[in-house]
């Protein structure tokens, strides 16, 4: 299993989605980019995520490649680090199933990347990784269109695979003890986000939602960490309104993510674009809080029939009031 960053020192879905995958597979052995302090010895943990490019490159290709002729399939994860090995080293002739839950190259764009030569190189490196795979694994039939109109991959080797969600480890818990964890009054109406800091995740949008003066006592608790998470903290500061009644709580632990369901009234993914599911629509419905989503990607699959679930179009503050 071919991934790319390992959870939680890569904090993403991607990178929980590929962990808690390899741990229901007890034979599979897997390579990603490192730290990974608390992987088991069957990941090689190589090179560092802040060690140049071409460095990370090179150790997962030969780490990878070592573990070619004891190898039935090759699952992978993220194109950028599998297109060496699949492509060009010896597992090239071995079975491929790709995982695709993004437009990588469209996301780089999106996080601010503006060069052309990249976006036309990182598209060129995606579509070939994901035409040599026999099977393509979306989690959402939005992303499978993406992947067959987007990258031309054929749909008969598509299938579309919903993500489930750990209900012993998530679940209603002691909402009063929650919110004691957080300071939180109880009759405080209390809205979750829990995202990456970076500009398509909305929380700009969220927080001009937000901004907007309301007579209830409430709390916006946002969780995560990202490139935006100084800007963010200065416009809270100089807001007498998101002042009082929003914190960021940085990268949160999982004991810490599973209380913060618990307290919440809602929680929100005000996602702009490139929303593959949206894991954290799952988690927070076991822990017994409904999701407002944006119309983004794969988010109206992940909440269609959920109880106290909406659906809102993606960057309109109204639309999230």
């Amino acid at each position: 299993m071919l991934g790319k960053g390992w959870f939680p020192s890569d904090v993403g879905g991607l990178d929980r989605y590929y962990r808690e995958l390899l741990e229901h597979l007890p034979e599979a052995e897997g390579v990603v980019v490192g730290p990974g302090p608390d992987a088991p010895a069957r990941v090689a943990s190589v090179s560092h995520t802040d060690a140049p490019l071409p460095r990370r490159l090179a150790a997962f290709a030969e780490a990878a490649s070592r573990r070619h002729r004891a190898v039935d399939v090759v699952d992978a994860h993220f194109a950028l680090y599998a297109f060496w090995p699949v492509l060009l080293g010896p597992l090239r002739h071995v079975p491929l199933v790709v995982h695709f839950q993004g437009p990588w190259a469209d996301e780089s764009v999106s996080a601010g990347d503006g060069s052309r030569w990249k976006l036309a190189a990182r598209r060129r490196l995606e579509r070939a990784v994901y035409r040599r795979a026999e099977t393509v694994i979306t989690l959402t039939s939005a992303f499978r269109r993406v992947a067959v109109e987007r990258y031309g991959v054929s749909p008969w080797r598509i299938v579309v695979e919903r993500p489930g969600v750990d209900v012993e480890r998530f679940d209603l818990g002691d909402r009063a003890l929650a919110r004691a964890a957080f300071d939180l009054a109880d009759d405080a109406f209390v809205a979750v986000c829990v995202r990456r800091l970076v500009p398509r995740m909305g929380l700009e949008v969220l927080l001009d939602a937000w901004e907007q003066e309301d007579d209830r006592p409430r709390c916006l608790l946002i969780a995560g960490h990202g490139p935006l998470e100084e800007g963010l903290a200065a416009r809270i500061a100089a807001s007498d309104v998101l002042r009082g009644s929003v914190r960021l709580l940085g990268r949160v632990r999982e004991d810490e993510l599973l209380a913060l369901y618990r307290a919440a009234d809602v929680n929100v993914v005000p996602t702009l674009s490139f929303e593959g599911f949206g894991l954290v629509v799952l988690e927070a419905a076991a822990c017994g809080a409904p999701s407002i989503v944006t119309d983004a990607g794969g988010l109206p699959e992940a909440v269609r029939g959920a109880p106290g679930a909406q659906v809102v179009p993606a960057g309109e503050p109204v639309a999230l009031r």
